[in-house]
């Protein structure tokens, strides 16, 4: 019998019933195999997904139908609960693993945490679009960096240069139940910062998931206020640092891209009151720029 890795990969779709498909044979195909592998269909339009069933006859794979649209939050939670494996792992519909994903995964994490221990694995991923492949991060997290000074400095969204996808996640079931995915804001940098405060974060810099990039995310239609309201959520468990990093990266950006001029100049005031570091006031008149040519292409 092939050896099995122990664990459930939980891939939430929606309204991606023939798109989906390409994830579910990236796993598939992988070279150590997972042990279950979990769709949950996230509405109420399940059966536009029967077929999948239909053609896909292993029985690790399952389709979940909770019935109604709960989001991509909820619906990962949901395959957390349902799944059987000691670690889970999360694959969004649109992406796709590299062959070897799963095996070099587990074999980097192996190599850094105890056994049975509690983790939390990432990995580098290639970004596609119709014209190019770029690596992300651009740097990576160093051993021991906190996520969010991570995720919020120098280089942090606009420019793409710290991104860490969902698609990479890697973790262990006992933790993700312990600790959820929540909203809809950012939920995926959400759980990653919470649940490294809570078990070793892993990151191996090899690029392992292709994410393919689309401008129809949920995280590109948030509202200003749903993105202030979920950084204010965080703030008690980041750094003074990381919030001011944070006002100046993700929330200055969302404010050139859906609010006011004066939602920006309070997020600006809001990140100096913080005490930024030296290197994101170098970076300051940078973004300035970089948020006014947004708000003038109206995107």
């Amino acid at each position: 019998m092939t050896e099995q890795a122990d664990v459930t990969v939980v891939i939430p779709s929606y309204n991606r019933a023939i798109g989906c498909r390409g994830a579910i044979l990236s796993v598939l195909s992988q070279t150590l195999p997972p042990r279950e592998i979990l769709l949950v269909v996230d509405g109420v339009d399940t059966e536009a997904y029967a077929s999948i069933e239909d053609d896909i006859a292993d029985e690790r794979f399952r389709v979940l139908r909770p019935g109604r649209q709960q989001g991509p939050s909820e619906a990962r939670n949901l395959g957390v609960v349902e799944a059987t494996s000691r670690c889970v792992a999360f694959l969004d519909d649109d992406d796709t693993w590299l062959p070897t994903k799963l095996e070099r995964q587990l074999a980097f994490v192996r190599s850094t945490v105890d056994d049975n221990a509690p983790f939390v694995s990432t990995t580098a991923i290639a970004a596609l679009r119709i014209d190019r492949a770029t690596r992300w991060p651009l740097r990576d997290p160093q051993p021991g960096e906190p996520v969010a000074e991570f995720l919020f400095g120098l280089g942090a969204p606009p420019h793409r240069g710290r991104v860490i996808q969902t698609s990479t996640f890697l973790t262990t079931r006992d933790l993700a139940i312990a600790i959820p995915m929540r909203g809809r804001a950012y939920e995926d940098w959400d759980w990653l910062i919470r649940a490294s405060l809570a078990a070793p974060h892993v990151h191996l810099p090899e690029p392992l998931v292709i994410f393919h990039q689309s401008a129809g995310s949920l995280t590109s239609q948030l509202r200003f206020d749903e993105a202030e309201d979920w950084l204010e959520t965080l703030r008690p468990l980041i750094s003074p640092e990381a919030y001011a990093a944070a006002c100046l990266t993700v929330l200055a950006n969302r404010a050139a891209i859906c609010g006011t001029a004066v939602d920006l100049m309070r997020i600006y005031g809001r990140s100096f009151r913080s005490k930024p570091s030296l290197r994101h006031l170098i970076e300051f008149p940078a973004r300035i720029v970089a948020q006014k040519r947004t708000i003038r292409r109206g995107s």
